[in-house]
């Protein structure tokens, strides 16, 4: 009789406990015969619902010796010890029966007495080195402390590291001692750098977590001393809260202010990147972001104040007239720029400050001679050092509209 079997590595002189895949409901009657020797032979892999077929075997078995069948929650257990590696040839299954012609197979012994010893010590010795990370790992050191009998010493530790069904197919398979022990040693030794991997991992990972929780907890004590002496950030962040709604920015400015606020609370007053958002924030909620309404301009008075501010240039004034009176007719004229040019002392720069005085607008001089870095015009990245706004909107902090 043939038993299928899963996820199982059962090598001659073991003593352990099996579970068929599946059994035919008149075929159980025979397997539970204590004594009785039947075949269990390793299923390559199995679709779950779909029923067994001789395709779905591999060659390999052994033959095994019922000890005792016991039923736990309608699940077969069969106590087993294994006689022999068997070889099956025209498996076929029907109607949950599964035949086929049996050949047993006889393992060779290419290891002496010594050599069979030394390898027993160093599989113990390599065992004991992450034995730690298996379920009732004391009890495993003595339990294999006592087997002296390379297959059953394999197969037990087998069942508790994770092989697939062809690693575990491989050592069944193989008929040399040798070539099984060196396998297995092959198998366990990749499983052993998993496991110092995942340790390393794991500490490194709590050692983070550990640096991570305590930076929390000295922030927050530190953060407490300093609202006690009143030096903290929170009272600052909460100025900047404050000043930031009341400063009329557009959404996107407010969110990502608000967000500065936020790196402001969780850096410590010592560190450089303290001032910088500091000064980030200052110059921010600084400019004037409300749109302020244009007032409306007499062509009359505008002639008036230019001529009483500028004698003769009556091409220039008239000019600057033409332009105003555009202005007037199309509200929404944006971007527009008058160049005066000629020597110094000419009148540009009054004749600059008469315009914003016609307009009713503020005056920001901005000389930009001897500028040889743009920067200076469009600001600094504020993360360098000494780093300054640009001269424009300096110019508009400074007009304030």
């Amino acid at each position: 009789m043939i038993i299928p079997i899963q996820n199982l590595v059962l090598l001659p002189g073991m003593i352990c406990n099996i579970r068929p895949v599946a059994l035919a409901s008149r075929t159980l009657p025979q397997a539970q015969a204590e004594g009785q020797t039947v075949t269990a032979l390793p299923v390559k892999h199995r679709q779950k619902d779909q029923p067994l077929q001789a395709e779905d075997f591999y060659k390999i078995g052994v033959s095994v010796k019922i000890l005792k069948v016991l039923e736990e929650d309608g699940k077969t257990r069969i106590a087993v010890q294994v006689l022999n590696r068997v070889e099956v040839s025209d498996l076929s299954v029907r109607g949950g029966e599964i035949d086929g012609k049996v050949t047993p197979l006889l393992d060779v012994i290419d290891l002496d007495g010594t050599s069979r010893r030394q390898m027993v010590g160093y599989i113990r010795k390599i065992v004991r080195e992450v034995g730690s990370k298996f379920q009732n790992a004391e009890g495993l050191v003595r339990a294999i402390s006592q087997i002296e009998d390379l297959n059953v010493l394999i197969g037990s530790i087998c069942q508790l590291i994770p092989l697939s069904s062809e690693e575990q197919y491989s050592l069944m398979e193989t008929s040399s001692l040798k070539t099984r022990c060196l396998t297995f040693v092959d198998y366990f030794m990749r499983y052993k750098e998993s496991i110092q991997l995942q340790i390393e991992l794991s500490q490194r990972f709590t050692e983070k977590a550990s640096r991570d929780y305590r930076k929390t907890i000295l922030r927050e004590q530190l953060n407490a001393i300093q609202e006690e002496l009143g030096e903290g950030n929170g009272g600052a962040a909460k100025n900047y809260r404050a000043r930031i709604q009341n400063a009329h920015m557009p959404d996107e400015i407010r969110k990502a202010a608000l967000e500065e606020v936020e790196k402001l609370e969780k850096e410590n007053p010592a560190s450089p990147d303290y001032s910088v958002i500091r000064d980030y924030l200052d110059f921010l909620v600084a400019l004037p972001w409300q749109v302020g309404k244009a007032k409306p301009v007499s062509l009359k008075e505008a002639r008036r104040l230019l001529d009483e501010q500028h004698y003769g240039l009556e091409k220039v004034k008239k000019r600057i007239l033409q332009h105003i009176a555009v202005m007037q007719l199309k509200q929404n004229k944006q971007g527009s720029i008058l160049l005066l040019v000629g020597p110094p002392g000419t009148g540009k720069t009054s004749l600059g400050k008469s315009i914003a005085q016609v307009l009713g607008r503020k005056y920001v001089r901005l000389s930009l001679g001897g500028i040889r870095d743009e920067a200076e015009i469009r600001g600094h990245r504020r993360t360098y050092v000494g780093a300054m706004p640009g001269r424009i909107l300096s110019g508009i902090k400074k007009a304030g509209v």
